[in-house]
């Protein structure tokens, strides 16, 4: 009978691995999804995009709290939101 492998650091981080790698499929699913809903059939998913959006607060929330994050890290928020807005604004003023 095979015995399954104590956990160690090689099997932590392909556990790890693993879950990144669920948590982006999930991630852009989802995104995709509200863009379909969106531009398809003219339905707002904000219940959809709310899920993402938490989804990735909590992450980065434990990350800030477990001290991981790099200094640069505010900075790349602050950038990634302002060409967010930018974009959404852009898309919006191109539709009407």
């Amino acid at each position: 009978m095979n015995k399954l492998p104590e956990k160690d650091e090689r099997t932590e981080a392909v556990e790890n691995t693993s879950y990144r790698w669920g948590y982006t499929f999930i991630t852009y699913a989802l995104l995709l999804d509200v863009a379909y809903q969106a531009y398809w059939h003219n339905r707002p998913s904000w219940d959809l995009m709310g899920i993402v959006i938490a989804g990735s607060a909590i992450a980065s929330l434990y990350q800030a709290r477990e001290e991981i994050l790099g200094r640069t890290w505010l900075k790349q928020i602050v950038l990634v939101a302002s060409i967010s807005a930018a974009v959404a604004a852009i898309v919006v003023l191109a539709g009407r």
